[in-house]
């Protein structure tokens, strides 16, 4: 990792057996967070561990962190997986969630490495009032929130004491006023993301070759308990299946190797097929299991049968440009997928499915306009199977164009059917986020997180990442400038109260 680049943290790792020895000088290295499994790799092997050392055989001496909310958290005892999850949560950060973010680890909402990651899934549960200076304008502020602002009141407001209302109410609801803002909860449910067992941080943030082996073994359990419901549910309602498998204990080691391998393509056919809800519950369980072990695989597409297809199949790539057909997804269908190692190549699937076919396997040999997709480390590419190799087609990925339209402008998205018919959705679902000008009020979310954001806010309070030292990235525009771009939106808000005047003397 470059040294020099964005980090949230740094820890001096440190080989527990070689300073015991008294190798203190060369016992010890930075890791930069968030890492990399190649990261780690080299830092124990530059101060003498194996690449599969867990825990117990180092400790961390020193942390750096640009923000001591945060390192408070951060203990010597840390497992590098559970601190790379934490890192890589925090850098997935937007600016707005940064914000709040970095307020509620101030408070005792946040107590916790456990606290601080479920908190980086659940900051639209939080509202932050932005610019309020005291507890007597975080008073006045709520009182007009509650339909008891100074226009109503008169001049009885300048006999209450808006400061003691509002620590009284923030006590009340859970409020706190940091530095300039007041922070509170609203009614969105915080869910829990993380429960503190490091055999738990998911698979894309493990980095330690212990760590990827106590996930393995904990994924390899849940796939054979799920795996023996499957095959009790299958035998008692599809007779090709009994007939095909007459061994008790083979089925389930075969439906645990297909969850493990992301083939399960077959497995929910046969569940869909019997009609039943307890059929479904189990698809959507085997589906539930894929989004928690994610793995990397490879998906195989073959033209669909039939005469709308046929200019396509065994068609090859330079001849559907010059004939100006494209590589659509609709003409289509998924007919395998399977595990991706590290190691396999779009010619080792060729041979595979033309010389080594698997068992499971319906589709024809792979040939030449056929379509393989590689999904590794969350990135998805396609390519084309030519009469001398493979083409790239990034637009197999690509949604078709109207389709694509009409879910833009289509309200009914129970009918993407080609016509734009934008009749009353049955249940609005949509994402909303939006910018209003005077009060600087933010909705995240379905609306149920405001952070409000004086107008004069400027862009030196804009949230960074904590230890960097790097100018702020172009890529994303600060508040401010979000601001400034939505400022002609009508505001929908009650804007802030002004300040209570001074009483008369």
């Amino acid at each position: 990792m470059d040294r020099n680049s964005d980090y949230i943290f740094k820890a001096f790792i440190v080989n527990a057996k070689e300073y015991d020895n008294g190798n203190h000088e060369t016992s010890g290295a930075w890791l930069y967070f968030p890492t990399t499994k190649e990261d780690v790799s080299a830092l124990f092997n530059e101060i003498g561990l194996p690449n599969n050392a867990d825990s117990d055989q180092y400790f961390i001496d020193e942390y750096k962190c640009g923000n001591n909310d945060l390192e408070k958290f951060l203990s010597m005892d840390g497992d590098i997986d559970e601190l790379n999850y934490l890192a890589s949560r925090i850098s997935e950060l937007e600016d707005i969630e940064m914000t709040v973010f970095q307020a509620v680890i101030q408070t005792k909402e946040c107590q916790s490495i456990k606290d601080a990651i479920n908190l980086t899934y659940n900051t639209e549960c939080f509202d932050i009032i932005a610019d309020m200076g005291s507890w007597e304008n975080i008073g006045a502020y709520i009182a007009e929130r509650n339909g008891l602002g100074i226009e109503v009141l008169g001049d009885l407001s300048n006999f209450i004491d808006y400061a003691t209302y509002g620590r009284a109410y923030a006590n009340d609801n859970g409020g706190y006023f940091l530095d300039d803002i007041y922070l509170e909860r609203n009614s969105a449910a915080l869910t829990e993301k993380y429960n503190g067992n490091i055999e738990t941080v998911p698979p894309e943030y493990i980095v330690t070759e212990n760590g990827k082996n106590l996930n393995f073994d904990i994924q390899l359990q849940a796939s054979m308990e799920l795996a023996i419901q499957i095959d009790g549910y299958l035998r008692g309602h599809n007779s090709e299946y009994i007939s095909k498998y007459t061994k008790p204990d083979e089925p389930p080691v075969y439906i645990s190797d297909c969850l493990m391998n992301g083939n399960t393509l077959n497995i929910k056919d046969m569940l869909t097929e019997t009609s039943t809800l307890q059929g479904d519950a189990l698809v959507d369980r085997i589906c539930d299991f894929e989004q928690k072990y994610p793995c990397n695989q490879y998906m195989l597409y073959q033209v669909k049968d039939g005469e709308l297809t046929r200019d396509y199949r065994y068609a090859p790539y330079n001849l559907l440009q010059k004939c100006g057909l494209s590589i659509d997804k609709n003409n289509y269908e998924l007919t395998y997928i399977c595990r991706l190692s590290d190691n396999t190549t779009l010619e080792n699937l060729f041979e595979k499915f033309n010389i080594n076919r698997p068992q499971d396997f319906k589709g024809r040999s792979m040939s030449v306009s056929d379509i393989v997709v590689l999904h590794r480390n969350g990135e998805d590419k396609a390519y084309y199977c030519d009469v001398s190799g493979f083409v790239e087609v990034p637009e197999f990925l690509k949604e078709n164009y109207l389709e694509n339209a009409e879910k833009q402008i289509e309200q009914n998205y129970n009918q993407i059917d080609g016509i734009i018919n934008n009749e009353q959705p049955k249940n609005k679902t949509l994402t909303d986020l939006h910018f209003k000008n005077n009060t600087g009020i933010i909705s995240i979310g379905n609306g149920s997180t405001n952070i409000m954001i004086s107008q004069r806010m400027n862009t030196d309070t804009r949230i960074e990442k904590f230890s960097s030292n790097e100018p702020p990235k172009q890529g994303k525009p600060s508040i401010k400038e979000q601001l400034q771009r939505t400022k002609q939106e009508q505001d929908k808000q009650p804007p802030k109260p002004p300040q209570k005047p001074e009483p008369e003397l």
